[in-house]
Formats: C-alpha cells, structure tokens, sequence
C-alpha cells in the first residue's frame, strides 16, 4: 500500500506550477526510478528532486522547495518500483530485456 496517492502529489505539483506560471497537468508525466533528474515529480516541475526531499528548479529558475511527505514518500516508492505504470517505456523495457 502507498502513503502519498497520485492525487496528492499531483495536487501539489499543479500548486507549484501555477505559482511558476505554468499551466496544470492532468497527470504526473513518466519518469526513470532511481534518476533524480527524470523521475515524475522532477520532469513535471522540471527540477531535480534531491535525496534529502528538496526539489532545486534546473537553472535556479525559483528557490529550492521542500517536498511535502505526500511527495517524498511517492518518489521513494516511484523509485523501489510500486508505481510501473509511470515508468517510462524505454527504461521498463530495458529491465525486462536486461
């Protein structure tokens, strides 16, 4: 069972776009476990997701933030494999071939 649901994360993420000036999304875009720069969260606010829960815009675009629990707790799960559906199709077919 997952802690943060999709509904959470993306919730915020559209927060944070809105504040930025960007448009919402209706849905995390895929992204590659274990890669701070492409996962889900990292690609929809295009920043890199730090291992102690900061998002940091690429080119210093807007100030650090810091992910709310709901978020750190779906990029550690993203990255531990419990959300496939949301893995890009090149790296999840790269598993499978090995």
């Amino acid at each position: 069972m997952t802690y943060g649901t999709l509904d959470e994360v993306l919730d915020w993420v559209n927060e944070v776009r809105v504040t930025r000036g960007l448009d919402p999304l209706a849905a995390l875009p895929p992204g590659v476990p274990c890669d701070p720069s492409a996962c889900p969260v990292s690609r929809a606010l295009d920043a890199d997701i730090r291992f102690d829960g900061r998002a940091v815009a690429r080119g210093g675009a807007w100030p650090t933030l810091r992910l709310p629990l709901a978020a750190r707790r779906f990029t550690s799960e993203f990255d531990v494999g419990l959300y496939p559906a949301l893995e890009e199709r090149e790296h999840a077919r790269a598993l499978v071939l090995g």
